[in-house]
């Protein structure tokens, strides 16, 4: 069945273009939709966040996997990745190299660059530390941590992409999900796929439409309290099951994003369509989902391209929509109704602000709505709301005002997360807020401090790699939305952002390596990926993904294919054009004979070019092959005449083509190969021409010696494979996968008789977790594992769960058709000393509700712990932020579990101190903008506390104490890495006389410019800003602010209090009016400290005060009863 690009593209103001008969047919092929992007872009200024790379990623992906028709036959690939299933898997050994942690920038340890792209999260219906996440190609991941470990169990399924998850709200062993990418369209889709046993099998829900029809489904929610009826909403309609998915109904057509019960009465239900041309609409059932009607009335559908609802239990008559413009995808307007849907009445609009564009102002116009576009509203208050587009925006008054809740890099101090919002999700157990987004998962707990969760989350979309020669241990990926990064010895780094592309670590000196963003710009690093210049060619543009090459035996010459070669003698200080070949676009593949260096090989999709003299002349050597697109090509290590090269598309049979005599003429070499693309090609030297190709199903081997091709995938996840790369001092071949990160196995081994050998990695004693690894060789076809423990697995690489702490003889017997081995080894678990320990941010204040964070510290356990706030409240969290409503002292305590180890605890006896009278002591956040600060006085550290401050910080706080006439700051410590020139344009601290950081800026300070010893507002609050960039950092700052109270806000009540003898040298007696049994009399100094308070539980008019340690000078009293205050001077002398 032909797929028809009317999902997965992204829908732009070019989309107008298309033709009106392809409109009305829906008939729009691959070809169509980029005619149309080209004629919209010709002679306009290329912006961001206006749609523009999100089609190019598109379009690289499509492009030759439709080469020819400009459709993608969906049935071919069911059937094909089948035919890979069955295959017998030779003595591959895939193991993953991760990453299995955010990759943290290079020059720091703090800031997260991301994961990898996700589409959806969902949740546990009864425990909130079960979290599922749905990546579009790494597949269904789940957490029982509450996000601090993940799993995955679809890694064998036909399609790794997911788009949404439900979760059966009574048995949530049952889960179901829509397959695919419902935002990007860069993955395959297989419909509807159904769990029974918690996600770890799956099978087809029902019917196969989806596989026969090609839907995509963005949106699939089931009956709260009758499972077996869901909803299903796709690219070709709304769809209802009610026997829990063995048959669907279509109900709708039309293409539709997004779905919600009404809360409380599931017999509503809200569907938002999805039109690019405009006209999306918001439709209504009012009997379960049997029919739905469009509502209209207070939209202006016609000028919207797609729509998210909204609604929320704390008021189930209220729905919001969020709506993209069809005009330039960027943010149109939101609407409100307070009857379920029968009026609509617009709160705000982009007249006011752009919400969907990347400014954190909501400066500029366009926007990705197509691409991402997330709203959620509190589920105990209908009046807050989340939207996201490129950044996260929030309102608390129903829509009507919106502030800037998070920034795609913290702009102004605003809060990280990572660009781009596909989902937004609140879970009804905790009401913690969750956004899925291009760099992983992140959640909010307060609604103010985002946390990335996304440690775990194996779903990097890797366009490019490169292997250092020198050092087995080093490697760089090029990645999609999370730019280059780099895995050195299983710690992964991020050394640039935005697209990564191909990337070359020089043969000669690991610490000299080559990354490249979109189209050429390509960058280079002399000291590790520290730091970076761009060295791409002057004018020079080529395709999204540029090739280039290094030269075989000098490192110093690189190639770069464009539309025409460039040459490099000298690193890339320099380039010569060198004038050819004659293309007719970009230039898509790049090789240069090992032997001999002279014949190079390039090429667009459907044509190759070759050179015998360095590049000068060229000849097309292309004629005799089929017309699908031609992705890369291999020479022959000692051989230039032997070429191979590699064919995309779903023609069969015309995969691979050899020539033996320079592409003179060509065989077909696509013997065994599935009928699916086949996107890299690697040959392995001093071999019987051993070549393994990387295709959309995984890798596979083929020498001279074989007929056909042969599947090379044990352990490989059923993934696309972009790039393989050869390590020969460690005898590896490495995999470039889109959406599973970075893969290694050791080379093709001809079978013998087996021998047995495993590798272990315990990942917690107290859990009994441990990794298995086998590094059998000889080829194994069968794998027996005996854990000692009573339990067997039959695995290549187990992970196994052992009961407790001990020893354990761990046996592996390996077989093949030649043999059998065995081996064992004694694996020993320790009982590990659990130690609870945890520190606190802004624990002594003045003033409540005061909100502090809790950083957890514990060493061991099995990472489930307990919190005891002091004041009633609990939690589970691993990192809890808690609000204190009232003043008081609080003890904490905190218990770390041990699992199959003793647990821990630790008590921090008045850990949390608010008191009027305090002191506050506060470090500024490494990102956002802290609670304004009330205190009177206090001490204030930079991001780092009393150590040294981070890279690539930026946050702000403003201290705006009560009833003050002005702040001063007296800094203890200052140390900031000086800017260039004099300048303070790396790290600096801001400072601004006002409230906020559009008040006058009182000084821009680093060790260029040291700030004086006191800085003092002329008003009642001053704010500091501080900004560190990605490179060096220092000791930062230490500094004590207190402030002067306005003799004109206080009201003095002479008449009511009366202080004898006055002046006095600090003993005196307060004589007072005030009726009360209880009074509070306190005294404060000029700065506004507290020097002394009593409570008098007495109506006794006296009362005695001896303050004999008084400084000469003029201080006030204040004395508080019920309903009354009454200040008064003091002298003395």
């Amino acid at each position: 069945m032909i797929v028809f690009f009317l999902t997965g593209t992204i829908a732009q103001p070019w989309m107008h273009l298309i033709p009106e008969d392809k409109k009305n047919s829906k008939k729009i092929n691959f070809h169509d939709e980029q005619k149309a992007f080209y004629e919209y872009w010709q002679g306009k200024k290329i912006e961001r966040s206006r749609g523009y790379k999100q089609f190019k990623r598109w379009e690289e992906f499509m492009e030759a996997r439709v080469f020819s028709t400009g459709e993608l036959l969906n049935t071919l690939l069911w059937e094909e990745q089948k035919k890979v299933f069955s295959q017998k898997n030779t003595s591959a050994n895939w193991i993953s190299l991760g990453p299995w942690e955010t990759p943290t920038d290079i020059n720091t340890t703090t800031f997260r660059q991301g994961s990898g792209r996700l589409n959806v999260i969902a949740f546990h219906p009864s425990d909130p530390n079960v979290l599922y996440a749905g990546s579009p190609s790494g597949g269904f991941w789940e957490s029982t941590t509450g996000g601090n470990s993940w799993t995955t169990t679809t890694d064998q399924l036909s399609s790794i992409g997911v788009s949404d998850i439900a979760v059966n709200p009574i048995n949530p062993d049952i889960i179901y999900l829509a397959t695919g990418d419902g935002d990007g369209g860069n993955t395959y889709s297989i419909g509807i796929l159904k769990s029974t046993n918690g996600g770890i099998n799956w099978q087809i829900a029902g019917n196969n439409l989806a596989v026969q029809d090609g839907i995509t489904y963005r949106r699939i929610i089931i009956h709260p309290s009758n499972p077996s009826v869901l909803i299903a909403a796709g690219s070709y309609g709304i769809f209802k099951t009610t026997d829990s998915g063995l048959s669907w109904t279509q109900i709708q057509t039309g293409e539709f994003k997004d779905l919600q019960f009404k809360p409380g009465n599931p017999d509503i239900i809200y569907a938002a369509s999805y039109n690019r041309w405009g006209g999306a609409d918001i439709y209504r059932s009012l009997n379960g989902g049997n029919t739905f009607s469009q509502l209209t009335t207070g939209i202006n559908s016609s000028e919207v391209n797609r729509i998210v609802l909204g609604t929320s239990p704390a008021n189930p008559e209220i729905v919001y929509v969020l709506c993209s413009a069809a005009s330039d995808n960027g943010f149109h307007a939101i609407y409100k109704s307070t009857n379920s849907g029968d009026n609509w009445t617009e709160t705000f609009n982009v007249s006011s602000a752009n919400l969907l564009t990347w400014s954190s102002t909501g400066a500029g116009s366009g926007g990705q709505g197509s691409y991402d576009l997330a709203m959620t509203v509190s589920l105990t208050d209908a009046n807050t709301i989340y939207v996201g587009g490129v950044n996260i925006w929030k309102s608390t008054d129903g829509g009507s005002n919106w502030s800037i809740n998070a920034h795609w890099y913290g702009d102004n101090g605003v809060a990280y997360v990572h660009a781009d919002q596909h989902f937004f999700a609140i879970n009804p157990l905790n009401n913690v807020v969750y956004s899925a987004n291009d760099g992983g998962l992140h959640k909010t707990i307060n609604g103010t401090d985002w946390i990335d969760i996304s440690d775990g989350l194996q779903i990097l979309q890797i366009y490019r790699i490169g292997s250092s020669a020198s050092n087995p241990n080093i490697v760089l990926s090029g990645t999609q939305d999370n730019g280059s990064m780099k895995y050195d010895d299983g710690l992964w780094m991020a050394t640039i952002g935005g697209d990564g592309m191909e990337c070359i670590v020089d043969y000669s000196n690991e610490n000299i390596l080559y990354s490249e963003y979109y189209y050429g710009a390509i960058h280079k690093s002399t000291d590790g990926g520290y730091n970076w210049h761009n060295i791409q060619p002057s004018g020079a543009s080529g395709a999204w993904i540029t090739p280039y090459v290094m030269h075989p035996t000098n490192p110093n010459i690189l190639f770069a294919a464009y539309s025409q070669l460039y040459k490099t003698t000298n690193g890339g200080a320099d380039w010569q054009n060198l004038g050819g070949p004659n293309a007719s676009g970009s230039l898509r593949f790049l090789a240069v004979a090992p032997s001999n260096p002279d014949i190079i090989i390039t090429g667009d999709y459907s044509s190759i070019y070759k050179s015998t003299d360095g590049g000068n002349t060229w000849n097309n050597v292309g004629s005799g092959l089929a017309g699908n697109a031609i992705k890369s090509v291999a020479f022959c290590y000692d051989n230039p005449q032997k070429i191979w090269i590699t064919q995309s598309g779903f023609s069969d049979g015309e995969k691979i083509y050899m020539s033996t005599n320079g592409g003179l003429s060509w065989t077909n070499y696509s013997q065994g190969l599935p009928n699916l693309p086949v996107n890299c090609i690697v040959y392995e030297k001093n071999t019987n021409d051993a070549l393994y190709a990387g295709t959309d199903a995984g890798v596979f081997y083929r020498n001279a010696f074989m007929s056909q091709w042969i599947s090379f995938n044990t352990g490989l996840p059923n993934v696309i494979v972009n790039e393989l790369e050869i390590q020969y001092m460690s005898r590896k071949l490495r995999a470039g996968t889109y959406g599973r990160g970075l893969w290694e196995s050791h080379l093709y081994e001809e079978p013998a008789v087996p021998v047995a050998a495993f590798n272990s990695q315990i990942v917690n004693s107290c859990t009994g977790d441990v990794n298995f690894f086998s590094v059998s060789t000889g080829v194994p076809t069968s794998y027996l594992w005996d854990f000692g423990d009573g339990t067997s697995a039959s695995e290549m690489n187990p992970i196994h769960t052992f009961p407790a702490t001990g020893a354990y003889p761990v046996k592996l017997i390996v077989s093949n058709a030649f043999g059998t081995d065995s081996v064992t080894q004694n694996l020993t678990l320790q009982s590990l000393p659990v130690t609870a320990d945890f520190r606190m941010e802004s624990g002594i204040t003045c003033d409540a509700p005061a909100f502090v964070y809790f950083v957890n510290e514990s060493a061991n356990g099995n990472y489930t712990y307990s919190w005891d706030f002091g004041d009633g409240f609990t939690s589970t969290e691993l990192h809890p932020y808690h609000t204190y409503n009232n003043a008081g002292v609080y003890n904490v305590k905190l218990v770390a579990y041990g699992g199959f180890c003793s647990d821990d605890s630790l008590t921090q006896n008045e850990a949390v101190n608010i008191n009027s009278g305090n002191s506050a002591v506060q470090s500024m956040l490494m990102s956002g903008i802290s609670p304004t600060q009330i205190c009177c006085s206090g001490t204030l550290y930079d991001s780092g506390g009393q150590g040294v401050y981070q890279n690539n910080t930026h946050s702000i706080i403003t201290i705006a104490p009560n009833d003050a006439e002005n702040v001063t700051l007296n800094f203890n410590l200052f140390d900031f890495e000086p800017g260039s020139n004099g300048s303070c344009d790396y790290d600096y601290l801001a400072i601004y006389d006002g409230a906020d950081v559009n008040a006058p800026v009182i000084g821009l300070y680093c060790n260029n410019t040291i700030p004086p010893n006191t800085i003092q507002s002329t008003g009642s609050a001053i704010t500091i800003e501080q900004y560190s960039d990605p490179g060096v950092t220092g000791e930062g700052f230490e500094l004590t602010w207190s402030c002067l109270v306005s003799e004109n806000k206080i009201n003095f009540h002479e008449e009511m209090i009366t202080i004898f003898p006055n002046p006095n040298n600090g003993n005196f007696y307060v004589s007072s009016k005030l009726n009360s049994s209880e009074k509070i009399i306190k005294v404060y100094d000029v700065s506004g400290k507290i020097l002394y308070q009593e409570i008098v539980k007495s109506k006794n008019s006296f009362s005695e005060i001896s303050l004999k340690d008084l400084k000469a000078g003029v201080y006030f009293i204040k004395v508080e009863t019920e309903g009354r205050i009454c200040w008064e001077k003091i002298f003395v002398y």
